[in-house]
Formats: C-alpha cells, structure tokens, sequence
C-alpha cells in the first residue's frame, strides 16, 4: 500500500479526528475511507454527467441501439 503526505489546515484535522472518534477508528482508516467514498461518487457522478451528454446530444449510434434492442424485443415476443 502506497503512503500519501498531506498538509492539513487545523480544521481540517479537527473534524477528522472528530469523526474518527466518533466511529471508534483510527484517524488513517477514516480518512482512507473518505478519500475512497469521494473518489467513487466522482466517478458515479462523471459516468452520471456522460450519460446525460450523450443522451441530450442525441447520439448517432442511439438511433441504431434502440433498433438492435427493439428487435431483440420483437423475437422475444415472436418466441412466445
């Protein structure tokens, strides 16, 4: 596992110490936690943000997925 130095202000670390202690774990475990919980949700966020692009931009293959998709519809209920 990798190490990362950070330069805090004193806010900062109070309110990570605080929450630590709050939830009975070291300081290191708990911002680990917070670094890994931000990094995910900015990721569900960016995924979140391209899919509203690419649905507002009206994409030129989404035309020929809701094709391929309907079709794939179409033989299920052909299979009934």
């Amino acid at each position: 596992m990798s190490r990362l130095n950070l330069t805090l202000s004193p806010k900062t670390l109070d309110q990570l110490k605080r929450g630590a202690r709050t939830r009975r774990v070291q300081l290191a475990t708990y911002t680990r936690a917070l670094i890994e919980n931000s990094l995910a949700r900015a990721e569900r966020v960016a995924f979140a943000k391209q899919l509203a692009s690419d649905y507002a931009r009206e994409r030129e293959d989404s035309a020929g997925l809701l094709e391929d998709l309907e079709a794939g519809q179409l033989d299920l209920l052909a299979d009934d």
